[in-house]
This record gives C-alpha cells, structure tokens and sequence, in this order.
C-alpha cells in the first residue's frame, strides 16, 4: 500500500527495493472543487424538461382530437368494412397460432414416446444381459459342484487332502534317498514351495 504524494519518487523506489515500505510526508493537493451543477444534473434536468414539454404536447393533441363531447370526431373514425377485415385477419392469426401451438405439442409428446420406448428398450436389454450372465454363472458352479466343500464330502475332502499330503512325503523320501546315495542335496516338501 502506497501513498505517492508530493516525495521523491527516485528514493521511494529505492526504499521499496530495499524491501521497505514508501509512505509519503506530503500529501497531494486535491484538485479544486467544482462549484455549480455538474454535467449528469445538467443532463437529467435537461432531460426533465424535454419529457414534460412530451407530455404537455401530446395532451394537447390528444384534446385537440376530442369533442366536447368527449368522444373521437368523425374525422378519425374507422371504417366498418376496415375493421371487420381486421377483425378477420386477427381471428385467423389466432386460429394459426393454435394450431402451431398444437402441431409443437404434438412433437413434444413424440419426442416422449421414443425416449421412453428407448429407455425401455435398454432397461430390457440390459435386464437380459444380466440374466444371460446370471445363468452362465449358476450353470458353471452347477458343473463344478463335485468339487464343493460341504458336511456330506467334508470326509471326502480331507481323505483326498491326506493322501496327496501322504503321496508327496513318500515322494520326497525317495528323493531324499536317491540323493543321499548321489550325494546330492536333500529335498523337502518345505524347500519345494
């Protein structure tokens, strides 16, 4: 935050270089103040009067257009035949809009009807695909059911597990054996995994 007034400037910047902070002893003189009305008062005042000289103006031709009567002269009546003709075109006009407005909403609610038999559509199918691998699964485990653990082949299980356990001990004795008599190094089943 800097204050730059009426100091030197060559040595305020190299107060800031310095890594200091500038603060001016003098302050600036402020410019004189305008006296009068500035130019947006001027303006709005100005715009002011142009709207009452609008207003006055055109209560005047809306007078001049009466009569003392206080309804319209008959210089400035409209026709018949002109406004039925009018009356005709507007009807028609609005008679177009409907049917637009109906022709817009009947689109609209197509548009509907295919996005929601869209969104059905991928519903179903993504509703098949899962019951294509539903199946698939359930069929896969169906084949493979021999081989799960249950209370009724838990014995099964266990005797299988026993005598592969057996089946590889003898195996490692006899290479045990063998190597003992080659003098090679000695096999376990530890040092195998």
């Amino acid at each position: 935050m800097f204050r730059f007034g009426v100091c030197n400037l060559r040595e305020t910047a190299l107060a800031v270089a310095r890594g200091g902070r500038a603060f001016c002893t003098e302050k600036a003189p402020r410019p004189p103040k305008q006296r009068g009305d500035s130019e947006f008062v001027k303006r709005r005042r100005a715009y002011r009067d142009e709207m009452h000289e609008m207003r006055i103006r055109f209560a005047t031709n809306v007078g001049a257009l009466k009569d003392t009567t206080g309804t319209a002269s008959s210089s400035i009546e409209a026709d018949p035949k002109e406004l039925q003709e009018r009356r005709i075109a507007r009807e028609q006009e609005r008679k177009q809009r409907i049917k637009e407005h109906e022709e817009r909403l009947r689109e609209v609610q197509e548009m509907k009807q295919k996005r929601k038999a869209f969104k059905k559509a991928e519903w179903e199918r993504r509703q098949k695909a899962l019951f294509e691998q539903r199946e698939s699964v359930i069929n896969m485990l169906v084949e493979h059911a021999d081989t799960w653990v249950t209370e009724d082949n838990l014995d099964n299980h266990v005797e299988r597990a026993v005598d592969e356990f057996f089946i590889e001990g003898v195996a490692d004795a006899r290479r045990n054996s063998e190597a003992q008599l080659s003098g090679g190094p000695v096999h376990t089943a530890a040092s195998a995994e």
